[in-house]
């Protein structure tokens, strides 16, 4: 060795200590290293910089699924990223198109997988560098180490460039069928079943002995395991009863629900859902899963969690559990719920618990600050929501603001008369027979009902179960007592039946 090449390769091991040592604060204390020392890094270089940033976008946030989209909005907002990424695109071709031995010096080969990996975690999609990355990799890919091969897998899976890489994939399947038993943990295997299973991969024999690799340690397999084999079972995946055993198995007979953070049971909730899994004393488990970390719970976990419980498949005679400590920790944290979080909780909370005390008082004041927030599915959600739940006060209040923030928006109500004809049909109708009572009150009432077009409650269709029984009733617009925003001050006193308001 040369001198100069022990300073060029001194020189790569010092950057490669302060980018591990920028990554034990965040991605942007990487980046601001790699803005000092692009022009110096090698392949090597720019790999390591692109997985710390990738860690540090996905610790404790959204897992090994991807990237949580507030770092990945620092992450791409940094001068120093576009910059990497076009430097790690030459420094792959360059060594593409190199001999052995340079190549190696520019980008080795075994770069390619954690360069994918990085690239999937973050959501870069560059079709591209995909392409150079297996060409790169695929002729070395029995140099590869175990977790580098299924990382490479699971990389062109989530990015959706399977068919980017044909040969790759089916160089990696050859490889997966000639593994010697034990050679591959139970990780990489449950990477290896979800990517074929996302690319539709129509190689049964090979999914048949993955499946009964980790039939066999069903019982030990941790919780990101059992989410990987659950979302694989959500698509179309082969050796569907094999993996479903298996999940049954590692529920009834192993701890895995146990084990579970906050983010890997919510996560494994959707994926029941979304697979329409069944299992034997199932929603029992969660019960007593969701109770235990009720507290730990982040409010996106929480409406993720009784979103998938509320949607759930009760057909096998099970009935839905109790999740009330969830919804104790929901109205706790009712100020921090994104709006579509807001709404999908309550629409699950009006199925699971429509009689819970406290959480609807809590989220019709919240909502009401998010109006101009929500979507139309949001609203929709929501006016559902507080149509079943049995708190009259808060429902009175909240359907007040939400039929009129509807009204408010004339295509939104377009499109929701064209997915609901039915239901619009009969608000019109309930709006004709008022329409023929209001030209027979007297001119001062007329006058009134034709006030200000400010007034916030112009023509809202209040829903049929406002009724309590009276012909009319007086409904105070204020917030539930103890839950007012700040600043709130009433100044209106509206009249209600059960078909529209009006004010006095």
């Amino acid at each position: 060795m040369t001198v100069m090449n022990a300073d060029v390769l001194k020189q790569r091991k010092r950057i490669n200590r302060k980018l591990t040592q920028a990554a034990n604060a965040n991605a942007s204390a990487v980046l601001n290293v790699v803005a000092e020392e692009l022009s110096l890094m090698n392949g090597v270089n720019t790999a390591t910089a692109l997985h710390r940033i990738a860690r540090q976008c996905v610790k404790g946030e959204a897992g090994p699924d991807g990237a949580a989209p507030e770092a990945k909005k620092e992450v791409e907002a940094h001068p120093a990223f576009g910059a990497l990424l076009r430097t790690v695109e030459q420094q792959a071709e360059m060594s593409l198109l190199a001999d052995h031995d340079v190549a190696e010096e520019i980008l080795p080969a075994q770069c390619a997988s954690i360069i994918a990996w990085s690239l999937a975690c973050l959501d870069v999609h560059n079709d591209r560098l995909m392409v150079i990355l297996a060409t790169l990799a695929q002729p070395r890919l029995q140099e590869f180490k175990f977790y580098e091969v299924t990382n490479m897998l699971w990389a062109y899976a989530k990015l959706r460039a399977v068919g980017l890489a044909p040969q790759l994939i089916s160089t990696i399947a050859q490889r997966l069928q000639q593994r010697r038993p034990g050679e591959y943990k139970a990780h990489c295997l449950s990477l290896a079943v979800w990517a074929f299973a996302e690319a539709h991969w129509p190689d049964e024999t090979l999914m048949s002995s993955l499946a009964e690799e980790l039939a066999a340690q069903a019982e030990s397999l941790q919780p990101q395991e059992i989410c990987n084999i659950c979302w694989a079972l959500a698509g179309r995946v082969q050796s569907r009863a094999a993996l479903h055993e298996t999940v049954h198995c590692a529920l009834m007979q192993g701890d895995v629900l146990r084990r579970c953070k906050a983010e890997e049971f919510s996560n494994f909730m959707l994926a029941v859902t979304a697979g329409h899994l069944n299992f034997p004393g199932f929603f029992a488990k969660v019960a007593a899963t969701a109770v235990r970390l009720a507290k730990s719970m982040k409010p996106k976990h929480i409406a993720s969690t009784l979103s998938a419980v509320s949607a759930g498949d009760v057909s096998a005679g099970q009935s839905l559990p109790d999740l009330s400590s969830l919804l104790d920790v929901a109205t706790e944290q009712v100020f921090q719920l994104q709006p579509h979080e807001l709404a999908a909780t309550a629409k699950a909370a009006a199925k699971l618990r429509p009689d819970h005390p406290g959480f609807f008082k809590a989220c019709s004041t919240n909502l009401v600050l998010k109006l101009s927030e929500l979507s139309v599915e949001n609203l929709s959600d929501l006016i559902d929501a507080f149509t079943h739940c049995s708190d009259v006060q808060a429902s009175n209040w909240a359907m007040y603001w939400l039929l009129h923030e509807r009204q408010r928006r004339p295509t939104s109500a377009a499109r929701r008369h064209g997915r609901h004809g039915s239901a619009a049909a009969s608000t019109a109708a309930s709006t004709g027979e008022r329409n023929e009572r209001d030209a027979s009150d007297t001119e001062s009432a007329d006058r009134g009902s034709r006030g200000s077009e400010d007034s916030p409650g112009r023509g809202c269709m209040a829903p049929g179960h406002c009724d309590m029984g009276l012909p009319w009733k007086v409904v105070s617009l204020r917030p539930p007592p103890g839950l007012e925003p700040e600043g709130f001050k009433q100044t209106q006193t509206y009249l209600a039946d059960s078909v529209s308001f009006f004010t006095l």
